[in-house]
């Protein structure tokens, strides 16, 4: 990747297409690769496949059903309305990605063309799009009053879903709002609207010890704590379902620790946990939450063995009022046994010299704040470490020393 081209995202649906922002323009038709992510996560043409009538003999399908739907629905949502524009537009190599079954660069794999060997009409997997043709007898077939019935179907299935998806959030009391790790920012970017994010109140404080961070400290929730101040990002995309929720898990523990195997949401030392606006939950959520974190979580002090987060439903830090989401996802750590004082926290950080201060600091600039921030600024501040001269720590020496001021 050059200089002049930026990463905007990878799509869910094909992890080998990347997409970025070039001077030259390369395709016209990039749009598609966003209409496939949107029908991924409907999860429409799976539904519609399990439903139609496929009256076609299957020893002659060069095309599956679902490739022949999407490319459909796709071409239309970029304005080729005629059937004709299907064999114009046959080898474009991003329409050929967006509608196709198979992964990788695979489908942009072709038969030869030059005339020097006879090409079967029904090739055993697609070397192109759909032709007008074939196009036109899935419309006849989508016809039939079976596949009328089906197509009515998908319309109230995608209401439904809407009707019943939660607005989701995710809790963030530490680096996953401000690593600049690749994953974490590529996470950020796909999956969370930051520039809706809000403070909230939270019990938490530095509470774990962490051997990564040179034994200084991160941070935990904690019900016996003073109410500090979190960050609650709402996801971009609704939560439709219990899949849906747990993609939202599995994704925010990835972010958390890189090294995760799929499919994970926990570890021995911290594990994703759901909080619930509605009590109880609308339909077999819960259930369904619990049976899933059982399986494959591992719950911590601030996280029951159902995966519950066991810390009030957060309030805004601007007026008090409930966050307007419908469930929330966080991180927990495994908190010290014993809760470490804010000069023990100071002194972690005042013993080391690989720069974990850095965690303190940037929490305190980003808003991330516990009620021991000024108990644990006055011990650093005392010692005078050298790195309070770095620059890169002003900006959060500034409102430290601002708030350590007596009011007048």
């Amino acid at each position: 990747m050059g200089e002049e081209s930026l990463a905007l995202f990878r799509p869910d649906f094909n992890r080998s297409i990347r997409i970025e922002s070039r001077a030259e323009r390369l395709t016209a038709e990039s749009g598609s690769i966003v209409l496939r992510e949107v029908l991924e996560r409907l999860g429409i043409i799976d539904w519609l496949v399990g439903r139609l009538v496929d009256c076609r003999d299957p020893e002659l399908i060069t095309h599956p059903l679902s490739e022949l739907l999407r490319t459909a629905v796709i071409l239309l949502g970029q304005g080729w309305r005629d059937g004709d524009d299907a064999d114009t537009l046959r080898d474009d190599g991003v329409l050929r990605l967006a509608v196709s079954d198979r992964r990788g660069v695979s489908p942009l794999e072709m038969r030869p063309r030059d005339g020097t060997v006879v090409l079967s009409k029904n090739p055993a997997v697609p070397d192109g799009l759909a032709s007008q043709p074939t196009l036109s007898r899935l419309v006849r077939m989508l016809s039939t009053p079976e596949n009328r019935d089906g197509l009515r179907g998908a319309l109230l299935e995608c209401a439904a879903r809407r009707l019943h998806a939660m607005r989701g959030g995710i809790l963030i009391v530490g680096s996953l709002l401000w690593d600049q790790f690749h994953e974490r920012d590529q996470w950020r970017r796909a999956r969370l609207r930051i520039d809706d994010a809000v403070y909230v109140k939270l019990p938490i404080r530095y509470g774990r010890r962490s051997m990564s961070r040179g034994g200084t400290f991160t941070m935990t929730f904690a019900l016996n704590a003073l109410p500090g101040q979190g960050v609650l990002v709402p996801c971009s995309r609704a939560t439709e379902d219990m899949a849906a929720l747990i993609e939202e898990a599995e994704a925010l523990w990835k972010a958390e620790d890189r090294r995760a195997s799929a499919g994970s949401i926990g570890a021995s030392w911290g594990c994703v946990g759901v909080s619930f606006r509605a009590e109880p939950p609308p339909g077999d959520w819960l259930r369904a939450w619990a049976a899933h974190f059982q399986a494959k979580g591992c719950a911590v002090s601030s996280v029951s063995r159902d995966g519950l987060l066991r810390i009030p439903w957060p309030l805004t830090a601007a007026d008090g009022t409930p966050v307007n989401v419908d469930v929330i996802l966080g991180t927990a750590t495994k908190a010290e046994t014993t809760s470490p004082t804010s000069e023990t926290i100071a002194d972690a950080w005042l013993g080391q010299a690989e720069r974990h201060e850095r965690y303190f600091f940037e929490n305190v600039r980003r808003g991330i704040r516990t009620a021991d921030d000024g108990l644990i600024w006055r011990t650093i501040e005392e010692r005078k470490p050298c790195w309070l001269r770095d620059d890169a720590y002003a900006e959060a020496i500034a409102i430290l020393r601002r708030e350590a001021v007596p009011a007048a």
